[in-house]
């Protein structure tokens, strides 16, 4: 019980510490993003993730001129070396808040459709087929069972797909992954601790 209470301590002090990041860098803890075309970017060193942010006018300090739809397929191994450790931290959440919004924009986008449906079934009309394959493909991706179009699953679901805050998300990512620094998230890719024990995956 102690253990869960200091981990639960500890993730609040970095969510706290993504908050205030993220707050002393804009008015705003909920940048958008600037440009519509993601770009998917495959840094192999610190220097190639700073050319990135430099390439496409991306600096963590001025978040309110807008964050670019970035995609960065990997963390460097060479974060292990940075010594300073608010650079490394810098490096980090700026690495992360372009694909954190990029997921929570996809989120939103399936949100928006949900209610549409829901609220279409509320006003007793039928769904057309695109729209029921698009309730279905929801209900696999979330793991909802049940019929589409049934109150029941549709609530389930709502209470389901919902945007997580980005602060939370990073200080999640930072405490399970060392700032991108553990065995995990070099070797795996893996910076939020999930597992699986289905071989293969």
């Amino acid at each position: 019980m102690a253990n869960l209470s200091h981990k639960t301590g500890k993730l609040f002090l970095l969510f706290s510490a993504a908050t205030l990041f993220l707050v002393s860098c804009t008015e705003s803890v909920a940048p958008t993003h600037v440009g519509t075309q993601v770009r998917i970017v495959e840094p192999r060193t610190v220097v190639d993730l700073e050319d990135a942010f430099y390439r496409y006018s991306y600096d963590i300090s001025e978040l309110h001129a807008g964050v670019p739809p970035l995609i960065f397929d990997s963390l460097p191994t060479e974060l292990c070396d940075i010594r300073s450790s608010s650079r490394k931290k810098t490096i980090f959440f700026q690495t992360l808040l372009p694909m954190v919004l990029l997921a929570n924009k996809e989120i939103a986008e399936e949100r928006s459709d949900l209610l549409v449906f829901a609220n279409l079934i509320a006003n007793s009309q039928e769904l057309k087929k695109d729209q029921i394959h698009r309730l279905s493909t929801l209900q696999r991706r979330y793991s909802v069972s049940g019929e589409p179009t049934s109150q029941k699953t549709l609530l389930k679901l709502l209470r389901r797909i919902d945007q997580v805050p980005a602060e939370l998300a990073l200080a999640q990512a930072a405490n399970e992954s060392a700032w991108g620094t553990s065995r995990f998230s070099q070797l795996g890719n893996n910076l939020f601790g999930e597992w699986t024990f289905t071989p293969g995956t």
